[in-house]
Formats: C-alpha cells, structure tokens, sequence
C-alpha cells in the first residue's frame, strides 16, 4: 500500500523535539512492513511553529497526496488536502494542544491555541484519530469529542536492538543524573535544578547533565551557574547524546505534561533509573520500570527520587529491568496495531 504521512515539523531532531522522532520512526516501521510510504515534511523551521505549520498546509498539493491511498496527518497536517484529494484521512495527533496550554503564557499560548482550533478540526474531520497513550487518548475525548469507535491508541514505534547497537560499549557508569529533554516550561527542568541544590546539601553527589535546547535554556544555563556538578549543554549531535545515556545513571524528567514520553524510552532502552514527574503519560510509559514517580513541583520528593536512583542497587537492577520494558514498543507490534487502523479506513 502507499501511504502519505504528512508533518509541518522538519525531522531533524533539533527542529523537531520528539515529535520528529516519532514521525521518523513510524516511516520506518511501515516501510519495513513493504508499504511505500512517502513522508512530506519541511527540510528546515521557520520563524514560528504556527506560522509553519499554516505555510505548509496552505501549499501542500493535493495532487501529491493522490498518488496514494490513505493520508496520516501529524497533528491535523494535512486535512484538507487529503479531502480535496479524496483520500481516506487518519489524524495522527501528538501535540494534543489544549493539555499543553495550561504551561504556557503569552503570545506562546494563543498562537499554540490556533493550533489547538486546527487540530480539532482535523480531528473531527477524520476517519480515524491515533494517539500514542490512554492519557492522550483520554484528553483527545474530552477535549475534542472524538467518538471512542474512531479513537485509536497506537504507542511510538521504538527499535530496541537498533538503539543497543548504537551505544557505545565498554563505557563505565558514572554517578550522573541525566535529562534530555527539549527545555519548554512543562519540562520542569528548573525543578530538577532545585532538587539538585537540595541533593548537595545533604550528601555527595555525582554530576548533573542537562542536554537539549528550547526557551528555557538561557534560564536554566543562568541558574545552573550556581550549581556545582551541573553542565548545561544544550544540543549535541547524536553520537554525543548516545554516549550521555551510555555513561549516566540515572535519567531524570520531571515533566508536567508528555504524551508519550520517547525520551523516557530511550533511557529504559539504555538501562537508566527513570525518575519521572508523576502526570501525563509517563507513569503509562514507564509501567514496570525501574523508576521513582515524582509529584509535580515537589522538588524535596524530587531530591529523594534522584538519591534513590542513584543507590548502586537500584541501577544495577535498572540495567537488567529497563531496556526489557522499552522493548515492548517493538516497531512490529506497533505497526500491526497501526495497519489495523489503515486496513479499517481503506475498506
């Protein structure tokens, strides 16, 4: 089958957070299954993320989306053309909009309510709605409307054997906290900051590493200053971030607000203690984990979480117990799960 997946997002990392890794991967993952799947997407970001997302859509030509035969739209990309070119359309929603809004203010607020409005139209205008976790399938219904017969869960595709081939080996664990993350205000990254000023006052600690870019980062590179044992470094190239998660201990992410989590996955993937804020769909994504939950600004709980994980015990179980539990988003499960919605709008 030819399949269109159409994303506003460049699929660069860097421009894209974790949303671009999840387009990347489900790609791929149905291109393993023989499918031709032609993936649409901008080489480079704008200015604004509404403003590209508005350009891409208004020149998105139909005529390229009627070459195949089911349309799956990042967010709400891609509807309309995908109903000019009359061809069956799947919403592949990621954003969810209005569970982020509450974290934002401003200007980022009411241009990521556009987005919110467009979303929902596309939401309500397609056969079939895919979200990554019960958390978002949850808020998509109480958000949006959305019936439950056309709301769809269908988690990030994750390769585990491909991301273990790609770390490096013989490294030693070191007594690192590490986060990785894309530094908006719901990440929470000035709570993890917090927390670690608390860890120093009572015991010795290892390092804190802070990798990944966003609005926040000035802000947390200026309250890090003051923080022994912390570097805030911003984007790295992959091969870099690899060798973050194959040296570090524990993987830290207090976020008030994931949809999914990949992040999370990846630290499970590389045997990391996930130390998780307790909201959205982290607890959902790291069921079974070796983990501490974290309630939402309580960075003394937060404090307690980090010490917990860092206890040689804890990480030593974490290496054997954690990439077991990533692997259950193997990219062929998911994809059967994802074929099983394109095979119910393309009858």
């Amino acid at each position: 089958m030819r399949i269109a997946v159409a994303c506003s997002v460049p699929l660069d990392v860097r421009g894209g957070s974790g949303t671009a890794v999840a387009v990347r991967e489900i790609g791929a993952a149905l291109a393993s299954r023989g499918h031709a799947v032609d993936v649409i997407a901008p080489e480079e970001s704008g200015p604004s993320l509404t403003f590209r997302r508005w350009w891409f859509n208004r020149s998105l030509d139909p005529a390229r989306l009627s070459k195949s035969e089911v349309v799956l739209g990042v967010d709400g990309d891609a509807a309309r053309a995908a109903a000019a070119a009359g061809r069956p359309y799947v919403a592949v929603l990621k954003g969810i909009y209005p569970e982020v809004l509450p974290h934002e203010r401003g200007m980022t607020r009411r241009l990521l309510g556009i987005q919110a409005g467009w979303e929902r139209a596309a939401a309500a205008a397609a056969s079939a709605v895919v979200v990554p976790s019960r958390y978002s399938a949850e808020a998509v219904q109480r958000h949006y409307g959305t019936p439950p017969e056309r709301l769809h869960v269908v988690p990030e595709p994750f390769d585990l054997g491909a991301w273990r081939g790609r770390l490096p080996a013989g490294l030693r664990r070191e007594r690192t906290v590490l986060c990785v993350a894309h530094l908006y205000p719901r990440k929470r990254v000035m709570d993890l900051l917090e927390a670690w000023s608390l860890l120093l006052r009572e015991r010795p600690v290892g390092r804190l590493r802070v990798i990944g870019h966003g609005p926040q980062l000035g802000k947390v590179r200026r309250r890090a200053r003051r923080l022994p044992g912390v570097s805030v470094e911003g984007y790295l190239p992959g091969e870099e971030v690899m060798r973050a998660f194959a040296t570090s201990a524990v993987f830290a992410l207090p976020s008030a607000q994931e949809n999914f989590g990949i992040a999370a996955v990846e630290a499970m993937a590389s045997g990391l203690v996930v130390v998780a804020g307790d909201a959205g769909a982290l607890p959902e994504t790291t069921e079974g984990a070796v983990r501490a939950l974290v309630p939402i600004g309580d960075v003394q709980a937060l404090a307690r979480a980090l010490a917990y994980g860092l206890e040689e015990a804890v990480v030593r179980r974490a290496l054997v117990t954690n990439p077991e539990v990533a692997a259950r988003y193997d990219p062929a499960s998911v994809s059967d799960r994802l074929e099983g919605v394109i095979a119910r709008v393309t009858r």
